[in-house]
C-alpha cells in the first residue's frame, strides 16, 4: 500500500513538473549531477575522517575525549554522507524508472512502425547506458559499508 502511495506522489510530482516545462529527462539529469556530487563530498569526508584516524594512530597522550569527540564527529559526518550518497543514488533511480516507464508507454503510441522501431532502439541504448551508470554507483555506493563497518568494530567512535 506504501508503494503504491509513494509511486502516485512521485507521478503526481512528475506530471507537475512537466505541466511547468521541467521534463523528467532533466530532473534524471540533475538528479545524476547530485549523486555525482554526493559522492564526491563523500570521498572527502571520508578522506577527512582517515586523516583524522591517521592523526590518533601515533596518540601519545593527551586529552582523550578530545580525541574522541573529534573521531566521533568525523565517523557521524561519514554516516551522514554515506546515506546521503544513497538517498541520491536513490533518486536517480526513481526517475529514471518513470522516464523508462514512461518511454515504453509512448512506443505505443506511434503510427509509423519506423519511428517506433528507432524509438525502440533508442529505449534499448538508453536503458544499457543507464544500467552500466546505476551499476557504477551502486558499486561505489555499496564500497562505503565495510569501511563504515570496519569503523565500529574497531572502535572509530
Amino acid at each position: 500500500m506504501l508503494a503504491l502511495l509513494l509511486g502516485s506522489c512521485e507521478s503526481t510530482y512528475y506530471d507537475a513538473m512537466e505541466q511547468i516545462g521541467i521534463h523528467k529527462r532533466d530532473i534524471l539529469i540533475d538528479r545524476i549531477v547530485d549523486a555525482q556530487e554526493a559522492q564526491q563530498d563523500g570521498q572527502v569526508q571520508f578522506k577527512n575522517a582517515l586523516e583524522q584516524f591517521r592523526s590518533v594512530v601515533n596518540f601519545d597522550g593527551g586529552e582523550l575525549e578530545t580525541i574522541y569527540d573529534r573521531l566521533n564527529g568525523e565517523y557521524e559526518d561519514s554516516v551522514s554522507a554515506a546515506e546521503e550518497i544513497r538517498d541520491r543514488i536513490d533518486a536517480v533511480e526513481s526517475v529514471a524508472d518513470a522516464l523508462f516507464d514512461e518511454w515504453t508507454t509512448k512506443l505505443g503510441q506511434y503510427w509509423s512502425a519506423n519511428l517506433r522501431r528507432e524509438s525502440e532502439r533508442q529505449l534499448k541504448n538508453t536503458k544499457t547506458r543507464y544500467t552500466r551508470l546505476l551499476t557504477a554507483m551502486r558499486r561505489a555506493e555499496r564500497s562505503i559499508e565495510p569501511v563504515l563497518a570496519t569503523c565500529m568494530t574497531t572502535s572509530c567512535t
